[in-house]
């Protein structure tokens, strides 16, 4: 079973295991693609197909509930339901379930903060899996992006699929591989492409039914979007991350959303707003204190404290930050936090704690090599400087002033950066630190160079943002012709249901007339008993009437009435019959009750009845054969199977051995493949002819009309495999040389176990 299926495929099986005599199998594969897209109808599914499918099926059921706990944080049901399936894989040695278990395992880890554990479980799918599969793809694309956050430098010389090979992978693996292209843009600060390549991930991990990544997703090209100044069309994003959320319940998404809005709205400068969307983001997460998106909620609420001049409360949501696991983790975080508590202690007027820490900042951005981050420590410790002269520096001074210092080195390492512009802020900064320190002169010509570093970073922004417009429009464009395809689709569906019907209604017709065309003769006889007696009767009274009663006259009218009687007895016990089996034709799937059961005893009981039925008959002897492993077991609905098979040893006494005096009928069956099950009931007798062969299923279509049959026994059979069964009922046969029915029960799950079924 796939990890993930594109939408068209979604519909398609959607549609299929929604319609009567749809199998198990098309049923389980419906509720485990439906865990993301509408997960309340995939855990109503898995509560259906619990007792119905074997311990295989089980397992894929627990992984679906498993998948669904993580989503909603519910840890004590995950570790029960992932627990279960993983028992049931190692027992059976399902390497595919197992690779399940270990990518649940993973995304378990990396929810709670603990990326560097989820990169062994994502080296067992791919061993699991086998090195080409989708999971496989999928797992190695996941490890990839988990490294490049932890190390970005190794992540960039590492890269990303280009759109040639995305074009060749599986379904829902491309969305990985355009976010981590996304990823690695992002840390080049190409912030257009950035937002474009996580909008595409978007895309294609809502068609594959993966909504999670979907919605990580928009949350990482908002931020991108964000440094790009197109607030406006974040905004819009995050709301519609919201309403995919809200009806799901998935707190660690919808509190990362929630903080995604409230940056936002606080580069907007709408802070009133911003807090309030951060203090709901903290009632989600608030539960998950460890986690990545409880990191960056702080990083963002110590961002807002500083611009609504909260200075403590903004310090110590950056201690927070620095003390958290992420921030250790991840030193964007750690690095971030440290530079922000330098500001807060700075307004607070502790410059010299603000030193510290701006300079340990300073640290742990060489220590990372990250070179960007090391340019924007060293400007925080210029800013600090400049802010407080008496301010002694660390080090020995390789310019006039402190701050110069420190900006003279931020822009060396810009100069390291292959095609990366200083912005316009720098050099404005050190035009001010030169004019500070009285060389008006080089000041000037700093002047200068900041302008036209600010055209052009105004240049190069222009056109990122033209490329993410112009992404957002092809993806507005998308999800546009998508929906439409969508209203065709269900336009077509609409039509092909009339269709349907109109064929329905017109069967419906035609087996309305052969039940009138069968029961008329019956009626018709009876009627004609009744008419005859009622005249007798009228005779009779009359006679009596007039005193010309004679003993003849009224011994003959009572055998009329036993003649007529046994007449109207027989004819309308036809038509009763041939009511009783009009009604069978009704038979539905919503009837159909699936156990499991064993094969063996059912078909004893069987044979043991029709044995009781040959005695009816003294002039046929027959032997009965059954070949039925004792140990197979199957899920199906027992009634209904044993109603077909008997209809079909009635059909054989009736219409193989007529003229006979003796032959052998035989009732076998045979594991079909992995999940079917093949009955066949063969007998020796005259067989069918070949003109007829194609009809016998057909209803009211019979050899022996007039001769206690309707021709309505085939048919019945015949809806019981579909209707019933899930399964299909064809026949073979040459004349003289007998014929074979044979029933195949695709979703059967039949296994060979020795013990006792359970209760359950």
């Amino acid at each position: 079973m796939d990890l993930f299926i594109d939408e068209a495929s979604y519909l398609v099986l959607a549609r299929s295991a929604g319609q009567a005599g749809a199998g198990v199998a098309e049923r389980l594969a419906l509720c485990w693609h439906q865990r993301q897209r509408d997960p309340a109808a995939a855990l109503a599914l898995s509560a259906q197909l619990r007792t119905l499918v074997p311990e295989l099926g089980r397992a894929r059921l627990d992984l679906v509930e498993a998948e669904l706990a993580l989503l909603r944080m519910d840890l004590p049901l995950l570790d029960q339901a992932l627990g279960r399936a993983r028992q049931a894989f190692e027992a059976a040695e399902d390497a595919q379930g197992l690779a399940d278990c270990d990518w649940l395992e993973a995304w378990r880890a990396s929810t709670e903060g603990r990326q560097p554990q989820a990169l062994p479980w994502l080296e067992s799918v791919r061993q699991r899996a086998g090195a080409q599969s989708q999971r496989a793809q999928a797992a190695s694309l996941w490890s990839d992006l988990l490294q490049t956050f932890a190390d970005p430098l190794a992540g960039r010389a590492r890269g990303a699929p280009s759109l040639e090979q995305i074009g060749t992978l599986p379904v829902g693996v491309d969305a990985w591989a355009h976010e981590l292209r996304g990823t690695l843009a992002a840390q080049a600060s190409d912030y257009g492409r950035a937002a474009g390549e996580r909008l595409q991930a978007f895309e294609k991990a809502r068609n594959s039914g993966q909504l999670h990544r979907a919605v990580v997703a928009i949350h990482n090209a908002v931020d991108a979007l964000n440094n790009l100044g197109i607030y406006e069309q974040s905004l819009q994003w995050m709301e519609h991350a919201l309403e995919l959320l809200r009806p799901r319940a998935w707190p660690l998404l919808e509190g990362h959303s929630l903080t995604q809005l409230g940056d936002t709205l606080r580069r907007l400068g709408r802070l009133d707003q911003a807090l309030q969307a951060l203090d709901e983001a903290l009632d989600r997460l608030g539960g998950l204190p460890t986690s990545r998106p409880y990191a960056i909620l702080l990083k963002c609420r110590g961002d807002l404290l500083l611009d609504r001049a909260e200075a403590e409360p903004a310090l110590q949501t950056f201690e927070q930050l620095q003390a958290h696991g992420q921030a250790r983790l991840h030193p964007d975080l750690g690095i971030h936090a440290l530079r922000g508590g330098a500001q807060a202690l700075s307004l607070l007027g502790r410059g010299q704690a603000a030193l510290c820490r701006a300079h340990t900042a300073l640290q742990r951005a060489r220590d990372s090599a990250h070179v960007y981050r090391q340019i924007e420590s060293l400007r925080a410790l210029a800013r600090l400087h400049a802010a407080h002269p008496a301010l002694k520096p660390d080090e020995p001074l390789q310019a006039p002033s402190p701050a110069l210092h420190y900006l003279l080195q931020a822009q060396d390492l810009a100069g390291t950066l292959a095609g990366f512009s200083p912005p316009g802020e720098l050099w404005d900064e050190l035009a001010d630190a030169w004019a500070a320190s009285g060389d008006m002169a080089q000041a000037y010509r700093l002047c200068r160079v900041a302008e036209a570093a600010k055209r052009r970073s105004q240049t190069d922004q222009a056109a990122q943002r033209v490329l993410a417009m112009q992404v957002l429009h092809e993806t507005e464009q998308a999800r546009a012709q998508a929906a439409e395809q969508a209203r065709r689709a269900d336009r077509l569906d609409r039509e092909m249901a009339q269709r349907v019907q109109q064929g329905k209604l017109q069967a419906l017709s035609r087996l309305v007339a052969g039940v009138a065309h069968e029961l008329n003769t019956p009626l018709g006889n009876s009627l004609m008993a009744a008419s005859n007696l009622q005249s007798r009767g009228d005779e009779l009274h009359q006679a009596l009437q007039v005193q010309q009663l004679r003993r003849s006259a009224l011994e003959a009218f009572l055998d009329q009435i036993r003649s007529s009687g046994a007449l109207l007895t027989r004819n309308l016990e036809r038509a009763a019959s041939l009511v009783e089996q009009f009604k069978q034709l009704a038979v539905s799937s919503d009837a159909r009750v699936r156990q499991r059961l064993r094969l063996r005893p059912l078909c004893e009981q069987l044979l043991h009845e029709f044995q009781g039925q040959l005695a009816s008959t003294p002039d046929l002897r027959l032997a009965l054969v059954l070949e039925v492993d004792p140990r197979l077991i199957l899920s199906s609905d027992p009634v209904a199977l044993q109603q077909l098979l008997a209809e079909l040893l009635i059909n054989a006494r009736l219409h193989a051995f007529a003229g006979r005096s003796q032959g052998c009928v035989s009732l076998r069956a045979a594991i079909e493949g992995e999940r079917g099950l093949r009955l066949s009931l063969e007998d020796d007798g005259c067989g069918i002819a070949a003109d007829n062969l194609s009809h016998v299923f057909e209803p009211f279509f019979s050899t022996r009309f007039g001769q206690g049959r309707s021709g309505l026994g085939l048919h019945i059979c015949h809806n019981l495999a579909l209707a019933r069964l899930g399964g299909t009922l064809s026949v073979s046969s040459e004349p003289g040389r007998g014929c074979c029915f044979t029933l195949l029960l695709p979703d059967a799950y039949p296994e060979l176990r020795d013990e006792a079924l359970s209760s359950s």
